[in-house]
């Protein structure tokens, strides 16, 4: 395979692509479906995307006095959605276009894609192991790129130092240390490994020599 980042052929963010397969599964599993987010059902998943994408502002909220917090927020909208048919109409406002105003719409694959597929991995592995999703050489670049930066935070402050690596693929150094790791896997699993879904992830980890040369 050759990782070079590329548009898609349409013009239209990766994220776009991702967010109808997400919805497309939640609608699939129904409102009490289990999903890795401790505490939450499918239902509380589209309430926290809903509102993350349509009401930024809430996840500030918590942060003000006597004003509800996101956590408190989203299981309210979620279990106010527990029936089918409001849930769907959950899903439906999820996917409208947000607001000219709202930040997020211009957001793009820098904010939202590796927050889906994420999430849809949320929801497909809730119940166990799942076959991988057979993505798109160009969403699986793209996500790379979002990876590869979301290393570089996870990571800041660790003492012990990381290397991402995607098999046949690239590589990225994104944490330096005298003692450091090797973590292999596609994107898809780099991202649930960073985003603390370890159990989930399928990748291997080794432990890479002291004073490794700079990759």
């Amino acid at each position: 395979m050759t990782w070079v980042l590329l548009c898609d052929r349409e013009g239209m963010d990766w994220y776009r692509w991702e967010q109808r397969e997400l919805a497309n599964t939640l609608r699939a599993v129904g409102p009490d479906a289990p999903t890795l987010c401790e505490g939450w059902r499918s239902r509380h998943l589209a309430a926290h995307l809903y509102l993350r994408l349509h009401r930024p502002g809430q996840f500030l909220a918590g942060l003000l006095p006597g004003l509800t917090d996101a956590g408190t927020r989203t299981m309210e909208l979620g279990e106010a959605h527990a029936d089918p048919e409001a849930y769907e109409g959950l899903l439906d406002r999820f996917l409208a276009e947000p607001a000219a105003w709202n930040p997020m719409a211009l957001a793009g694959d820098a904010i939202h894609l590796l927050e889906y597929v994420v999430h849809h991995e949320d929801v497909r592995r809730a119940d166990g192991p799942v076959q991988p999703r057979n993505l798109a050489p160009e969403q699986l670049s793209t996500l790379w790129v979002q990876v590869r930066r979301a290393g570089r935070t996870t990571q800041a402050r660790d003492r012990t130092g990381m290397v991402l690596v995607v098999p046949g693929g690239p590589r990225a150094v994104v944490c330096r240390a005298r003692h450091s790791i090797a973590v292999t896997g596609d994107p898809v699993e780099l991202a649930l490994y960073l985003t603390g879904r370890t159990e989930h992830a399928d990748v291997d980890v080794v432990a890479v020599a002291a004073q490794q040369p700079t990759l």
